[in-house]
């Protein structure tokens, strides 16, 4: 199973964005059609907040977290 980083999916984001039907589709157009807000997309593609929610199951994208044991010095 493949993994990404959050710059990766805001990426994968833009493609998608750009890659709509519509020609010059805006960021208020795409954020309808995800089903979230402008300011949310918007703050998302800048890298202020964390790909979630209706982005990623939009990108079909799951977030999952993980932690690794430190051996200890």
């Amino acid at each position: 199973m493949k993994s990404y980083t959050s710059d990766q999916v805001r990426k994968m984001l833009w493609d998608r964005m750009k890659d709509t039907p519509a020609a010059a589709i805006s960021q208020r157009q795409f954020a309808k059609q995800i089903g979230i807000s402008v300011p949310f997309l918007n703050s998302t593609l800048k890298g202020v907040r964390e790909p979630q929610g209706k982005i990623l199951e939009f990108l079909g994208l799951e977030r999952v977290v993980a932690y690794r044991y430190v051996k200890k010095r």
